[in-house]
């Protein structure tokens, strides 16, 4: 039986928890809808987090996403929570970035 693996496209390491960057781009939207924090600097967010993953329709892997089931998966979800703490951390809100880890509960190692 042979068993394939998916690599991320960004660090190149095997992606455990596929779950597609439309995906996690929404729950980061929703999480910033419950924040107190400007209309602008949130479009700004998002727009900067898609610009960092650079979303696209031509997917590499055949792997789906295990939420919607829609979208491939190019990216493992700890350089996608890296990215979006790279960018949060512009803001200068620790609160912010705290409730991040909180609330996406992703322990974050090194490769």
């Amino acid at each position: 039986m042979k068993t394939e693996y998916y690599l991320c496209k960004k660090c190149l390491h095997v992606i455990s928890n596929p779950v597609c960057s439309e995906c996690f781009l929404g729950h980061v939207n929703e999480w910033l809808s419950g924040r107190r924090i400007s209309s602008e600097k949130k479009t700004e967010v998002i727009d900067e987090l898609r610009r960092s993953i650079k979303i696209s329709d031509e997917g590499i892997s055949d792997v789906d996403c295990v939420i919607c089931h829609e979208n491939t998966v190019d990216f493992c979800t700890y350089c996608l929570v890296l990215r979006t703490k790279w960018i949060l951390k512009k803001l200068n809100d620790k609160e912010m970035i705290d409730d991040f880890d909180d609330v996406f509960n992703y322990e974050i190692w090194t490769h």
